[in-house]
């Protein structure tokens, strides 16, 4: 009898999709990750560029095709880097916190309300090296949001953005992780 494989999906933007890899179906983090752990995972890779956790963005996660896909996936463990193309809107918005935390929710009550009832991580974006304001975004609006809400919930919380810290030469254009940063992430 064959055994079921375990399915992670990962949610996310072009980060998690691999642009700034030169191949990112087998270099993106979530494709190292699941060289990593092996046959008995199948991994897939949810992920559209451009896409936001705000529902008020323009372009927000839950609209996509990737999303229905990645319900229909019935995931056991879910792994969600959101947040990068939101920053300019959160950025100076006094509730920003607040309208971060609620869309988030929102989307997380998508993948618990699945019959495969997934383990969920949640990851903060990746450092930016670009611009002060939106690194100072990642640090002081989505890191604490995210870790509070992953605290809240019972649900796994990777900071990401720190970890990345220590690779911003390997983010091919100040935000984009090339394939030796999506390694490290993926480890």
């Amino acid at each position: 009898e064959e055994t079921k494989k375990i399915r992670i999906a990962f949610i996310g933007d072009s980060v998690t999709a691999g642009f700034g890899t030169s191949d990112p179906d087998s270099e993106s983090y979530p494709a190292q990750l699941g060289k990593m752990l092996g046959d008995a995972y199948e991994v897939g890779n949810f992920s559209e560029g451009g896409r936001c956790v705000l529902t008020d963005s323009g372009s927000p996660y839950f609209e996509s095709e990737a999303f229905a896909q990645s319900l229909a996936f019935q995931p056991d463990v879910v792994c969600i880097m959101l947040g990068t193309n939101d920053l300019s809107s959160l950025i100076g918005r006094d509730d920003a916190a607040e309208v971060l935390r609620r869309d988030m929710l929102t989307l997380l009550e998508k993948y618990t309300a699945l019959d495969s009832k997934p383990i969920i991580y949640l990851l903060t974006p990746t450092a930016r090296t670009d611009d002060k304001a939106l690194e100072e975004g990642i640090r002081d609006i989505i890191l604490p949001t995210y870790k509070k809400i992953s605290e809240d919930l019972g649900l796994g919380f990777v900071d990401t953005y720190t970890v990345s810290q220590d690779m911003k030469h390997h983010l091919t254009d100040s935000v984009h992780p090339d394939s030796i940063a999506c390694s490290y992430i993926a480890t």
